[in-house]
Order: C-alpha cells, then structure tokens, then sequence
C-alpha cells in the first residue's frame, strides 16, 4: 500500500512539474507577445511620427521616366472639323499657353522663407507669423490668403505661380553638420534653412530647386576643377534624397568660377548670376530670337532687395511688358521685410496674371529652358487615318537629357479648324489635354505629357478623402483640372 501511494505521489508530482511548466511557459509566451506587440506599436508610432514630421507630400522618389515615348504622343482632330487638311497650320507657340512676358523669381541661399511665406501664399495655404515656417510646423498666429496667385492656360484652367530655390544640398559648417539634414536640431521656427522634407510640396506644385553653394569646407572656391567636385556632391546627395536631381545653377557670391565649373559640368544646362558675365546676355531676353542659343549662357538678374518696394518693381515689370515675348528674372534672399515679395506676387497676379490681363507666364528657370528647346527642336508630323488629323510630335534632339525633363507639357496652336463643338483625342502618352478657340479663332491646345500628374491627383484627392477640409480639396482637384476629360472624370466623383 505505501509503495502504491508514493507511485501515485510520484505520479502527482511530474504532473505538477508539467503544469508548473506549461503555466511558466505561457506566461513567458504572453509577456514575449505583449512585449512585441508593445514593439510593434512603438516602431508604427515611430513611423506615424516620422511622416508627421516629414510631411504628408513626402515622397520616396521624385525621378521622372527615363524615356519620354514620342510614338505615344499624339493629338487627332476630327475630319469633320477641317475643310481642308493641307491647309491646317500647326505652331508652337512662343510661350507656353501663348503668353506675352515670362517672369521667373528665384529665392537663394536655401532659406525656407520660400516655403513658408511665398509657396503658402501662392497656394492659400496658412501664411504663418513666424519668419521661420516648415513643412508639418505647429501654427501659430497668421492668416489664410483670400485667393491663390496664379493665371490661366489659355483654356480656362488655373496655373499657380512657380519660381526657383538656389539650395544647399552639401552645406555645413562649425554649427550646422548639413544645412538641409541636420542632426540634433530641432526643425521649427528657429530654423531658417530648408530642410529636404520642405522641398517636397514645392517640386509637386511646379517650383525647381538650383545648384548654389558647394561645400566650400571641402572643396574651397578657388578652383574651378574642385567647385565641379563639389557640384557633383551636390548632384549626388540631391538624387539620393529627392530621386532627381538639379540642371540649373545659380552664381554664388558674384564668384564666376562658378560659372565656369557649370560651363565643364554636363548636367548643367543653364545659369544666371545678378550681373552675368556673358557679354551677350541682354537684361530682358527676347525668347522670340530663334537664333539666340541658351544652352550654358548665364542670365542676368534683378536683386529686388535693392528696392524694396512693390510698387517700383512693378514700373520694371510693365516696361518689360511692353516688348513682347521678353524673359524678366528676378531675385532675393528672405528679406525682414518679405511683405514686399508678397505684395508684388499679388501685384503680378491682378495685373498680369488670372485676375489681369492673363498676359504673363509666371515660371520657373527650369521650365521656361525646357518648353524653349523643345519649341526650338520638336519636328511635328501630320497624318490623315480614320476620319481624323493625327497631329505627332517628336523632340530627340535636345539640351536636356530625359532624367531632366521635368516640365514634359507644351503648347500648339492649330488654324484651319472648326472648333465649335470639336472633340480632340490624344494618345496614350499625353495624361492631360486642354484647348479652346483664341480671338483670332486660331485653336490652342496644351498638351501634358508629364505622368506624375496621375500619381499626384491620386495622392492629393487621397488626402481629401482622408480629412475632408476644404484647403485638400482645393490642391486635389488642382491637379485633376489638369488632366485629360477620361482621367478627370472618376477623381471628380471621389472630391464631390
């Protein structure tokens, strides 16, 4: 009997053993589980702190297509529209949507006034009272502009001002480790540079970013050979952040071996400086002077903090307007008073822009260079098939290498046609389209071969459906105008 029960003892305690165990393990299991999943929280907090602070326009890749498909790019006009195909004309005209004056404005020295006061006024975005405003920056006192600035395509359809950022993509020095990827410093309203994430939301909207200062530290500024080193550091960093990289550079410190260091570096094709030392350069270029080349000449510019008045670079705006088809350019840092900048955007707008005259063509160095060499360069075929005109377009000769070609829209005027009712189609290269009949009942149409815009009007009408405020709406269906009627149709239904 006793050795019966202690069999039955020893039976009892290797089954407590076993339970011990198994209860050890399952707590082990549930502290290991509660410890991942607070991990696992922990990291997605981390990410959703991360993209606050980056921004929700934050994109991993900024590159455009390596390609541009010219077999793809095509618009067909009706037969039943023309009289007569031999006699349709084709043009391109001088400037983009067929304006009268091209402005471009450029800020230098990487300040994030660029963003924070001119991007956000342009765009009626929240225009802060902090002279320091980043991209996902608490607000604190300021004002939401009553329009936004702009003028129009020629067809109805709304363009946003855009302008250039000389920025500094290798910089640093004793306090600063890199200007635009500071480590340990705080991102806010005491910091006046442009940082990468900042960027972002000007490239969507049609700004350009510029070659400016290299790492003097490394490289000096003293020799030219080392400045292009210094270049292509730039260049290297750029890509590695945006996906894309710079064509245009900005003189520094009136120190023209700068220039010469553009002039041996092949990725870049244009350049200015405030007084540029080529000597065949007028103030105000004439882009209607087929002859007068661009590639790798440097524009001259106006500093507008000499005068600091809206009023006064207004007088110099209306003399260049007065010779048709001139190229005005200019400049500043960020002034104290930058109310000036913002009373001349607004000034430009009611003049010359969508609540003028919509005479002017408000751009970018980058896209003005581009829709030039591609006027200068495109050879335009025209086919009759299928009841219709099918008017191709082919630019491989060009200025611009493709992974450049950041403003891949253009212009053409056709005559010849009836546009009443007229109804054009396009190839599957061209994402949006817009026309209507001029004064002298000539035909515009723009033609956007640009793919982003597709990922941009989702991205942007995303961000709508997500938070239903009326700013998102605006900047999605900013985008959507843009595309061609097949394309806008289903974003509209989603923004309704």
């Amino acid at each position: 009997m006793k050795k019966s029960n202690c069999k039955y003892q020893g039976i009892l305690w290797s089954c407590l053993r076993v339970f011990y165990c198994c209860c050890c393990f399952l707590v082990l299991q549930a502290c290991l589980r509660m410890e991942f999943q607070e991990q696992k929280e922990n990291h997605l907090k981390d990410e959703e702190d991360d993209k606050k602070q980056n921004g929700e326009t934050i994109l991993p890749d900024l590159s455009v297509p390596d390609k541009l498909d010219w077999q793809m790019i095509h618009i067909a006009i009706p037969l039943s529209a023309i009289k007569d195909p031999d006699l349709v004309r084709v043009r391109i005209p001088v400037l983009k949507y067929d304006k009268k004056l091209a402005y471009s404005y450029t800020f230098d020295d990487c300040v994030v006034a660029a963003y924070g006061k001119a991007f956000c006024m342009i765009n009626r975005k929240w225009v802060d009272k902090e002279k320091f405003y980043h991209v996902g920056q608490q607000r604190s006192t300021g004002f939401m502009p009553p329009k936004s600035l702009g003028y129009t395509d020629g067809c109805g359809n709304e363009r946003r001002f855009t302008f250039g950022v000389a920025i500094w993509p290798d910089m640093e020095n004793r306090n600063i480790d890199s200007f635009m990827n500071p480590v340990g410093r705080e991102i806010g309203k005491y910091y006046p540079y442009l940082v990468w994430r900042d960027i972002v939301p000007l490239l969507d909207f049609g700004c350009d970013i510029y070659f400016h200062n290299v790492n003097e530290i490394k490289y000096g500024n003293e020799d030219v050979n080392n400045l292009l080193k210094g270049l292509v550091a730039c260049q290297d960093t750029t890509v590695k952040k945006l996906g894309r990289g710079m064509k245009v550079l900005v003189r520094s410190d009136g120190n023209d071996l700068y220039v010469d260091a553009g002039r041996k570096y092949e990725d870049v094709v244009f350049m200015c400086a405030s007084a540029s030392p080529d000597p065949d350069i007028p103030f105000a270029i004439n882009l209607r002077d087929d002859k007068f080349d661009l590639y790798k000449k440097c524009q001259s510019r106006r500093y507008t903090e000499l005068t600091p008045n809206a009023e006064e670079l207004m007088a110099g705006i209306e003399e260049v307007h007065g010779t048709s088809y001139s190229w005005l350019h200019d400049f500043s840092h960020a002034p104290n008073d930058f109310q000036y900048i913002l009373d001349l955007f607004v000034r430009i707008n009611d003049t010359y822009g969508k609540d003028g005259d919509d005479s002017i063509w408000f751009a970018s160095l980058d896209e003005i260079f581009e829709y030039v060499n591609f006027r200068k360069n495109c050879e335009i075929t025209k086919v009759v098939s299928n009841d219709s005109l099918y008017v191709r377009f082919e630019c491989d000769l060009s200025d611009v290498p493709d992974k450049f070609q950041y403003h891949r829209d253009f212009s053409v005027l056709l005559s010849g046609v009836d546009s009443k009712n007229i109804k054009i189609g396009s190839g599957s290269g061209v994402y949006g389209l817009s026309y209507a009949e001029m004064e002298n009942k000539d035909l515009l149409i723009n033609i956007n071969c640009n793919s982003s815009l597709l990922e941009k009007a989702e991205r942007y009408t995303k961000l709508f459906e997500n938070d239903h405020l009326g700013e998102k709406k605006e900047d999605a269906l900013y985008f959507i105008n843009q595309l061609k009627e097949e394309y806008r149709i289903p974003f509209l239904m989603r923004c309704k």
